[in-house]
């Protein structure tokens, strides 16, 4: 009977585990879908305005052809979804390998954001996770989002402000306090 009693509080567990991660996971592609193309996904590959190829929500990768987006990509919305998902699934995996201090489901959203843009491997070894696993002040962490406002501007070959990275940054700060 108590071993019965374990499996059914198990079930009950996973079941409710599954349900409260849909909707969070509908709520980090919102937000991707948001900042990375204004809810219009690129179906045919662009310029990301540094020369690097990119497709759909701000893909960089082909996960249909298993390489790196290349000009002259064409997918379907349904695929621009999937690469979209196959990305956030392995930034969130990755930012929970390195974040080792409990955080909330905003706070991951607006880290998953921000690796999602810059690269994980950049976000890893960024101050802001430093600090973070460190303990530090939330309102200091955050205002490390708004360090990565710049991108190499692809006629000088320079790293220079950018008003749009700035402006997602600043709603990921605010994402992250919130």
């Amino acid at each position: 009977m108590e071993s019965k009693t374990k499996n059914i509080l198990l079930i009950a567990t996973i079941v409710v585990l599954l349900m409260l991660s849909t909707p969070a996971t509908a709520a980090l592609e919102k937000l991707i879908m948001k900042l990375e193309e204004d809810n219009q996904a690129a179906l045919t590959a662009y310029d990301d305005g540094t020369g690097t190829p990119t497709i759909g929500f701000g893909s960089t990768y082909n996960y249909d052809l298993n390489r790196p987006v290349q000009f002259g990509d064409q997918i379907t919305m349904q695929q621009a979804y999937k690469f979209m998902r196959c990305e956030l699934d392995q930034v969130v995996s990755d930012i929970k390998a390195f974040v080792f201090v409990p955080i909330n489901n905003n706070q991951l959203y607006a880290l998953a954001s921000l690796g999602y843009n810059i690269g994980t491997p950049r976000l890893r070894t960024s101050t802001l996770i430093k600090l973070l696993n460190q303990g530090e002040n939330k309102n200091f962490v955050a205002d490390q989002f708004l360090v990565w406002n710049k991108a190499i501007n692809e006629n000088t070959g320079k790293l220079e402000f950018n008003q749009g990275l700035y402006n997602r940054r600043i709603l990921e700060r605010d994402l992250f306090l919130s």
